[in-house]
């Protein structure tokens, strides 16, 4: 991982996959234009988060390593030395590089259902975040499995209606401990892209003395709202004894 510094403006992110034997990378950058995210995307693929492959004259543009200034439209200006970097970036084809903007959502007090609870919010659409804090598609998965089994539980046993299972799972406890992992991801993110000289030496601090298990647990600890979800439907809404008679139920029904 990369961070920016006074002349260069780019947090940097690169990740091993495939068993080693490729790299992905991401480069973030602060910026106050988001009018071209998107442009050249058909709305089909919906894995670019909302953004668009490419071109070859916008690649050429934007990961020029030889353009300096303010004024240049390259986001990797001022960054010199990283021969790992500009063969990533030579090795990726324009179309498999996409543009996008990452944002999450201004008023984080909103409803995570429909005012007659006949719709709920899963995911991104309940919680827009920035993936700074690595929870975005932890909660997706939590959110569907604990209204999917609620509402499983909720019609086989007859015990409460469709609005009330989606009503039970929109809880003021998920919601707060939501909003403070999006909080906690947004300052992660102005952390991250930030080029004030302050806000540079704390991270590189912190990036140069925090220990592995420190940085971890970072992450750990933002996942105690899935837990506490999680557990909240087995002691609340559906007991685990429900839960495993509606399993047992499908898998006869199955045989």
């Amino acid at each position: 991982m990369g961070m920016p510094t006074r002349k260069a403006p780019a947090s940097i992110f690169v990740v091993p996959t495939e068993n080693n034997t490729q790299l992905v990378w991401a480069i973030t950058i602060q910026s106050e234009n988001n009018q071209r995210n998107s442009e050249n995307n058909d709305g089909k693929d919906l894995t670019r988060r909302g953004g668009g492959p490419l071109t070859d004259a916008e690649k050429e543009q934007l990961f020029d390593f030889t353009s300096h200034g303010k004024d240049s439209k390259s986001i990797v200006r001022g960054i010199k030395n990283f021969p790992l970097l500009k063969k990533l970036i030579e090795a990726t084809p324009a179309k498999e590089i996409t543009e996008a903007g990452l944002f999450d959502r201004e008023n984080l007090d909103l409803p995570y259902s429909s005012e007659s609870k006949l719709v709920a919010l899963l995911g991104d659409s309940a919680h827009p975040q920035t993936p700074f804090e690595g929870q975005g598609v932890n909660m997706a998965i939590t959110d569907a499995y604990v209204y999917a089994t609620n509402i499983a539980v909720a019609l086989q046993s007859k015990t409460k209606s469709l609005k009330e299972a989606i009503s039970n799972c929109d809880t003021d406890r998920r919601r707060k401990t939501v909003k403070s992992v999006i909080k906690s991801a947004r300052m992660n993110c102005d952390f991250s892209v930030s080029q004030n000289i302050f806000v540079i030496i704390i991270v590189w601090l912190f990036s140069k003395f925090a220990s592995s298990n420190m940085i971890m647990d970072q992450f750990s600890k933002s996942d105690k709202s899935n837990k506490d979800y999680l557990i909240l439907l087995d002691e609340s809404q559906c007991s685990v004894k429900q839960q495993v008679a509606m399993r047992q139920e499908e898998e006869e029904k199955r045989a």
